[in-house]
């Protein structure tokens, strides 16, 4: 079940000598997360803090929920200030700043992304931590603002080829669930590719060799392929939409002779003759498709009898 967001001030006190951390985040379930996962780790940006938590231990320490806000940057740092201030009084604080300024809308800037991002490179998050993150983001759908500035951010990009080989790697051996397979089916059901996004794809792919070029599937992968489709037919509306797409297709001579050399010396079953038998009955052929049929066979009996005189 998914966690309800809670924003607003949270604290951090010392059960031994009364010290206390305050803090403020729109997600205090998650701050906490990153709180612990650094303190246990030592590698907290609070050094008093660290300090006090290697000393005394995880037990002596206890979390609390303050006071709940709405997400509103102002109020929220004016609270903050207000339950620091109460408790500084009382006992100095571990936080590090007297004057309150929370992180909440402040932009980095290029040098101190690129520093974050060296510190971040070759660590790797544990399994538990994943799984915390996954169902932190269950049910999270972007605005179409967020979307529509991520699109804008990612056109033009392409990843080195490293990066792909990466992800590739990162991939092997992975399989989704019968749930995610689903869950993917229906967010993709309906959908359209407009006329501009089409003529994109096209025009992307012209004069590039097929990326399955010289590949061939194994015999494992056939025979999988072939008990994935065992039973499936097409429905009326697909059928329509396939027949419609290839109408006005010119198939060269060089496709027509591989597709005969590909079929040649192939036997059908019974049972595939007596559907190829079934499927056409009433069917009448155009006197064009006879003449073209006609000049097919005798092309495939030229080739056949050329390769037995070799």
């Amino acid at each position: 079940m998914k966690q309800e967001k809670i924003c607003g001030i949270y604290k951090i006190t010392n059960l031994v000598n009364n010290k206390i951390y305050i803090e403020s985040s729109i997600n205090i379930k998650k701050r906490w997360d990153h709180h612990l996962e650094d303190l246990n780790k030592n590698k907290h940006s609070n050094r008093y803090l660290q300090r006090s938590w290697n000393k005394y231990g995880k037990e002596n320490f206890k979390f609390q929920i303050i006071e709940e806000l709405e997400k509103d940057k102002v109020l929220i740092q004016h609270r903050e200030q207000f339950w620091f201030d109460y408790h500084n009084k009382i006992k100095p604080c571990y936080n590090l700043r007297i004057i309150v300024k929370n992180n909440l809308g402040i932009k980095r800037s290029e040098e101190s992304k690129k520093n974050m991002s060296e510190t971040m490179k070759g660590k790797i998050k544990s399994k538990e931590s994943i799984e915390k993150w996954k169902k932190s983001r269950e049910g999270f759908k972007h605005s179409e603002e967020t979307k529509e500035k991520l699109r804008q951010a990612n056109l033009g990009k392409r990843h080195s080829k490293e990066a792909i080989e990466k992800c590739r790697q990162a991939s092997k051996g992975r399989k989704h669930s019968k749930e995610s397979i689903e869950k993917w089916r229906q967010a993709r059901l309906g959908y359209k590719h407009s006329e501009e996004v089409k003529k994109k794809i096209s025009g992307s792919k012209k004069g590039k060799p097929s990326i399955f070029l010289g590949k061939k599937h194994s015999e494992e992968s056939k025979e999988k392929m072939s008990k994935a489709l065992k039973g499936k037919k097409h429905t009326k509306e697909t059928k329509e939409k396939i027949s419609k797409a290839g109408k006005g297709r010119i198939v060269t001579e060089e496709t027509r002779k591989k597709i005969g050399k590909s079929n040649l010396g192939k036997i059908r079953t019974e049972e595939t003759r007596e559907k190829i038998r079934q499927a056409n009955l009433g069917k009448i052929l155009s006197e064009e498709t006879k003449k073209k049929m006609s000049k097919a066979r005798k092309g495939v009996k030229m080739e056949m009898n050329s390769e037995k005189g070799k």
